[in-house]
This record gives structure tokens, sequence and C-alpha cells, in this order.
């Protein structure tokens, strides 16, 4: 609907269902989006192995990415 191609369609899909997916993880979606870009800008290799640490549910981000309690 606002996006101007299919592409971009499909893109922000991409991007929207990775917002929702660490919000239905208890992740602040502005701290887990910060959080992959600076971890897998760093990584030699992006394959299915190498990013498994990084999904929503893994511990790492579940540490780094929750909300405050005062963002709450």
């Amino acid at each position: 609907m606002f996006s101007q191609s299919i592409k971009g369609a499909i893109a922000n899909g991409y991007f929207l269902t990775v917002i929702q997916t660490a919000i239905a993880n208890g992740l602040d979606p502005r701290k887990y989006l910060e959080f992959l870009i600076d971890k897998l800008a760093n990584l030699p290799i992006l394959n299915h192995e190498s990013i498994e640490a990084y999904l929503p549910w893994a511990c790492l981000p579940q540490k780094q990415c929750k909300p405050l309690l005062s963002d709450v």
C-alpha cells in the first residue's frame, strides 16, 4: 500500500516481520535492530549457522535487547 514497487513492498514486509518477531519475543525492536546492524555487519560470513545466535529468541539478544522496566 505504501511501497512504490513490488521489491519495496517485499523489503518492507521483511523489515516489519523482523520488528514483530522481536516484539513477540519480548525485545525492544529499536534495540534489536541496532543490535543486528552492529553484530551482523561484523560477521565474516553470513549463513544459517552464523546468524542463529542473533535470532530474537537466542540468549544474546535476550540479554542485550530487553526493554528497560521504565520503558514498559
